[in-house]
């Protein structure tokens, strides 16, 4: 450019500012910088496009020299990486200078259309705005292939800076017109505050609104001054606001400012001024609009605290939340975290109301957490028992962190409540069941070796005894033989209890039930307890898991055992109950057959205050150290999980609980009947005997070979593998012990299922659980027998196994 075209451009720039300043529209603004651009530039076609609102496309906005017919062909170009020049501009918000549009990848879409017109050369830059923001584009195209001068790109970078000017500048326009429509708008119905003053500033008229957002009456607001009214913090610019409106410098304005309301609080409101002329154009009044925005301002602070709370309790999960504001020392809850409380939602809190919900000896604890988080800001997650205002015993999850503000200073505490009590029941049901499961494995141990050692008792008695003359020593063997069988009879009691493990349920009679409560009550309960049964034969059968009613009886019993300590009467009842719909007996029971096991003692009753809350997780009336509070809520919860309920009726004489259950249907009990035509006589047969346990082999051998049958004995799972290998046809039935060191009786069976698969098979054990007695089962046992046996179980399980081979 020459130094004549520059200076013309300079022309030019006054002349955009004028246009600018006389408010002249934005369309006519840019083909006055399009057509200085094309004067400038020698060839120059330029054309302007303006990005769309959701910036996605470019739309033209002044091209004065391109041909109409490309403008029409090339309109609402898109925004991309490959969209053209000025579309590559704005998406990569970099000049992009395209020497030959022949020859451009940018120009794959319109090249044909640019180079039927003679464009050959593109030059683009994007206009951007605040924050890179595309508002614009301009291109610079010429008919021959041409690339832009050092001085070319000053120009250019020149006129981009006097095009987002006037893009600015008619956005800011735009955006304020429809700032203020959409003030008046929400004006226009609304009673908002109005006052007249005059120049002085005193006020000439209120209306009702304005009064009574300040708390006074409208005649004492006349003849006061506007200012007195205004926060001694905000009367300097309403002073000078004011005079501006006077003087006329003004035409309006609109601001925020707090008055002083007549108790002294201040008073957040929208003003708007402005002034009204007579008709010589003076000022006559100043006329003010005013908008109490008081609560708008604290629902925005109330907003940004309740995002912080929503914040926070969506890092957790769904809980209550708080917050302590340090300025006033208030804890503030939400709905969640007082229900957990159990405060009504409209409650003022006090530290010393949340805190006093906290057990004593944890209070400090919580305390010590709170004022270092408020010291330092660290964070805690912590765990404390917590009693409502109600008395409900919970246990609450506490989380909290510090807030700063925009100089790093903690400001408030914030976090969330958590109830966990529910978690806490079954950390503790997981807990017992663990130690159960602990004592079942010891147990279990323990019945392996008992069962040893009285299998050969219960099988010696057996042999001695047909064989004694003497009545003396008879007698004496029958002492000894009932000593044996109550001794293995308390062992599988005991193992079956101490086991703990669920189940599948079956069909069960109550009266067996709770003959096998009441056996190991007998030997565990104290001597100034009498145990009193009452099982009714014709009792309905139940459908239950065995071993979980064992522990709801139980838990029972030992609740009786310890309301009576200067002994009593403990009763074990059965009886059948039907609900009728129309005779309701038990109000949280359905219509139907229910069986009743009722457990009462002779104690001191329960009191009428607590005794609500006796099946509450945690609830205990038991000194530390002497129970969980969990027993009367778990065995609640296996009777629901049953269909049942569990109801309890107290007084100063006694409580009985009773636990309904349905009655099971119909069904034939499990009969195990004895063929006639069963084998009775060994016939010579052999019978492979395996145990590790030599008392217990020889004895087998002198049951069996008493029968008829001869014997083969190996004392290890390997050794009856290597028997079974020497002479495979020899054994008509196999007799295995399960436990045993190296190959045990589980994976014999399977051995010599794998290789001898119609050998019968008979296993015996002093423990065996129902997934044990399965995992046989399906391995193919052909029989079980239960450790310890006299000789005629053995005779007859071995019968059996020789009868099934046969069947």
């Amino acid at each position: 450019m020459s130094e004549r075209r520059s200076h013309g451009d300079g022309a030019l720039d006054v002349q955009v500012l004028e246009a600018l300043a006389e408010g002249q529209p934005l369309l006519e603004t840019l083909a006055l910088i399009a057509t200085g651009l094309e004067r400038g530039i020698d060839g120059a076609l330029v054309c302007v496009k303006l990005v769309s609102d959701d910036g996605r496309r470019l739309d033209y906005a002044s091209a004065p020299s391109l041909p109409a017919s490309y403008v029409e062909a090339t309109t609402q170009q898109p925004v991309g990486p490959l969209d053209g020049a000025c579309g590559t501009a704005v998406h990569t918000r970099r000049a992009v200078f395209v020497e030959d549009i022949a020859t451009s990848p940018l120009w794959h879409q319109h090249r044909d259309v640019a180079l039927a017109h003679g464009l050959r050369a593109c030059w683009a830059l994007p206009v951007l705005g605040a924050g890179d923001q595309p508002l614009a584009a301009f291109a610079v195209y010429h008919r021959t292939p041409t690339r832009p001068t050092w001085g070319q790109l000053r120009d250019l970078d020149r006129f981009r800076h006097l095009l987002r000017i006037a893009v600015e500048r008619d956005r800011s326009e735009r955006e304020l017109r429809a700032s203020e429509e959409r003030f008046r708008l929400a004006f226009r119905d609304a009673a908002f505050g109005l006052a007249v003053s005059d120049l002085s500033g005193r006020l000439r008229m209120v209306n009702r609104a304005f009064a009574r957002m300040l708390g006074y009456e409208v005649d004492e607001l006349l003849a006061r001054e506007a200012l007195d009214l205004t926060h001694p913090d905000d009367r300097a610019d309403s002073d000078r606001h004011a005079r501006e409106l006077a003087l006329g410098q003004r035409q309006s304005f609109t601001r925020e400012k707090r008055y002083v309301a007549r108790d002294g609080r201040a008073v957040w409101a929208r003003v708007t001024g402005s002034a009204r002329r007579d008709d010589q154009d003076c000022v006559a009044e100043l006329f003010v609009i005013v908008e109490d925005i008081s609560r708008q301002r604290a629902l925005e602070q109330e907003r940004r605290y309740e995002q912080s709370l929503l914040q926070m309790a969506s890092r957790v999960g769904r809980f209550g939340a708080w917050i302590i504001d340090l300025t006033t020392g208030v804890p503030h809850l939400s709905r969640e975290a007082l229900d957990i409380h159990e405060l009504p939602h409209d409650t003022v809190t006090t530290p010393e109301v949340v805190l006093a919900q906290y057990p004593t000896e944890h209070r400090a604890r919580l305390v010590a957490c709170l004022e270092r988080c408020q010291r330092d800001g660290t964070p805690f997650d912590e765990e404390f028992p917590f009693i409502t205002v109600k008395d409900t015993p919970l246990w609450v999850r506490v989380i909290a962190e510090a807030s700063r503000d925009e100089t790093g200073a903690i400001v408030r505490l914030q976090g969330a409540l958590q109830d966990i009590t529910e978690r806490k029941v079954l950390e503790q049901q997981w807990l017992r069941s663990q130690r159960l499961e602990s004592i079942g494995t010891l147990a279990g141990g323990i019945a392996h070796d008992l069962n040893n050692v009285l299998t050969p008792i219960t099988m010696g008695l057996g042999l001695l005894r047909p064989g004694e003359p003497d009545p003396a020593r008879q007698q004496m063997f029958a002492v000894v033989e009932a000593s044996a069988s109550r001794a293995a009879a308390m062992v599988r009691q005991v193992l079956s209890f101490a086991r703990g493990a669920e189940g599948q349920r079956s069909v069960v009679s109550p009266v067996t039930l709770v003959h096998d409560v009441s056996a190991l009550l007998r030997e565990t309960l104290p001597k100034h307890i009498t145990l009193a049964v009452d099982a009714q034969d014709d009792t309905w059968q139940v459908e239950v898991e065995p071993t979980q009613l064992h522990q709801v009886l139980l838990n029972l019993c030992v609740n009786a055992r310890d309301a009576m300590p200067g002994g009593g009467t403990l009763s074990i009842r059965t009886r059948n109950h039907r609900q009728q719909p129309d005779a309701v007996v038990y109000a949280d029971l359905s219509p139907g057959r229910y069986v009743v096991f009722s457990v009462e003692d002779t104690g001191v009753g329960i009191s009428p205050d607590i005794i609500g809350k006796i099946f509450d997780p945690f609830f205990t009336t038991k000194p530390p150290g002497s129970g969980t509070g969990l027993g009367l809520s778990t065995s609640m919860g296996i009777a629901r999980a049953h269909g049942g309920h569990i109801d309890v009726c107290s007084s100063e004489e006694g409580t009985r609980f009773d636990v309904l259950l349905p009655a099971a249907e119909d069904a034939d009990p499990e009969v195990n009947a004895t063929r006639d035509d069963a084998v009775t006589e060994g016939s010579g047969v052999t019978v492979l005997i395996v145990d590790d346990e030599p008392a217990v082999r020889m004895l087998m051998r002198h049951v069996l070979e008493g029968a008829g049958y001869r014997i083969v004995e190996a004392d290890s799972g390997a050794g009856a593998l290597q028997c079974l290998e020497e002479s495979p046809k020899r054994f008509a039935v196999v007799v295995t012990d399960l436990m045993m060191p190296g190959i045990d009786g589980v994976a014999l069976l399977r051995r010599i299922r794998a290789s001898y698969p119609d050998m019968p098979v008979v296993a015996t054990s002093g423990m065996a659980s129902a997934e044990r007695l399965a995992e046989l089962d399906a391995a193919g046992l052909t029989a079980f027998l239960q450790k310890p046996y006299a000789p005629a179980d053995l005779r007859a399980t071995v019968e059996r196994a020789l009868y099934a081979s046969h069947a």
